[in-house]
């Protein structure tokens, strides 16, 4: 899991998404200039990769597993300097995730 860190945002940018998701999907494509955030919300870990198509054995990274549904101990990352989609998959059972990106300032 990545520490958390404090990362400018564009004055006047809303999420682009701030809803809780629960399908094995791209979540989201990083254009140059954006940074995306994803926190996991499920009792099972969260496996993201930074491509398409993440699965149990192809994935970038592992968030943390929270102590009960959402209640805000689940890992989380920002994702900067990349390009391109970005991809979560449930390790068990069904995912339950919050993904956004902004523009950076």
């Amino acid at each position: 899991m990545e520490s958390a860190r404090t990362v400018p945002l564009q004055s006047g940018t809303t999420p682009s998404n701030d809803a809780i998701a629960t399908a094995d999907a791209t979540v989201f494509t990083l254009n140059p200039g954006e940074v995306g955030f994803i926190q996991n919300l499920d009792t099972d870990p969260l496996a993201v990769k930074l491509g398409a198509s993440a699965t149990t054995t192809s994935f970038s990274m592992i968030l943390q597993a929270g102590t009960a549904a959402s209640d805000g101990t689940g890992g989380f990352t920002y994702i900067t300097d990349y390009t391109g989609a970005v991809s979560v998959k449930a390790m068990t059972g069904t995912a339950s995730y919050i993904a956004w990106k902004r523009a950076l300032s």
